[in-house]
């Protein structure tokens, strides 16, 4: 058991948990290409997984009251990137021993670019890993529960493609860390965060009688008379069938003021 004055990260059990959750993480997110990419995480030695496709990391270490790593920062403080601008983000037990958990996850849900990936792992408040590191997550510290995660990353707009545990179920020094355990003591989400859908643009077209050569063409409108779009076929190629829509003439270039009524199939 631990003390109150032990940093639960420094001791070697979870220091092998943390090489574990490395190796596997690196095999499943070798698909995940970009520019920048983000480890958070509450172990001060702690390399990120080796991706081909995502060359450059940040490694911030989260302790009590300060953040360290690749930058030197005050644990109160807003992380320094842009909006959107990290393609991978991994919250390596950074929730566990953060003071404000929601606040730190809506921060990095801001930071992730469209279409990025976010992990996020922690020790499971339900396993014996629980009980044993109890005195050793610092001050605010806590374990966070997955299912609320899941659905707190739902709700924003990032859906859970992956969730698994992994480990031993009791923290033991000969115990398989890397093997995936329906009762393991360590949960990792994979979730990625939804593009802005984009409509495509699609021109209007309308149909039109022409009065010399009695063929149906397709002649474009103007945006602002919102004409819906119908399918143009030439008489000669066979059937042509035309929305029931109302097709004004001003608009067509025949006699102001007079409106047709949709053409009848060919």
């Amino acid at each position: 058991m631990l003390n109150r004055q032990q940093d639960i990260y420094r001791h070697p059990l979870m220091g092998r948990l943390a090489a574990a959750e490395r190796g596997v993480l690196s095999a499943g997110l070798r698909a995940c290409a970009g520019s920048h990419a983000l480890q958070l995480g509450a172990f001060e030695a702690d390399p990120p997984p080796s991706l081909p496709l995502l060359p450059h990391w940040v490694r911030l270490h989260l302790g009590r009251g300060d953040c360290g790593g690749d930058l030197s920062l005050d644990a109160a403080m807003p992380l320094p990137f842009a909006d959107e601008s990290l393609d991978l983000i991994w919250l390596k037990h950074a929730l566990d021993r953060s003071a404000h958990p929601a606040q730190l996850l809506a921060t990095v849900i801001r930071l992730l670019a469209p279409g990025g990936t976010l992990v996020i792992s922690g020790l499971h408040p339900v396993s014996g890993w629980a009980a044993w590191s109890r005195y050793g997550l610092g001050e605010g510290g806590r374990l966070q529960a997955p299912w609320l995660l899941r659905l707190a990353l739902r709700l924003s707009g990032l859906p859970v493609s992956g969730h698994w545990r992994q480990g031993s179920c009791w923290p033991r020094a000969r115990g398989d860390q890397r093997r995936r355990n329906r009762l393991g003591g360590v949960y990792v989400l994979v979730a990625r965060k939804e593009r802005a859908q984009i409509l495509p643009f699609v021109t209007r077209l309308a149909a039109s009688r022409r009065a010399e050569g009695g063929t149906l063409a397709a002649v474009q409108a103007s945006a602002w008379h919102q004409v819906p779009d119908v399918a143009v076929l030439n008489r000669g190629m066979g059937a042509c069938k035309l929305l029931p829509a109302e097709v004004r003439r001003d608009t067509l270039g025949g006699v102001p003021g007079r409106a047709l009524s949709p053409l009848p199939d060919a």
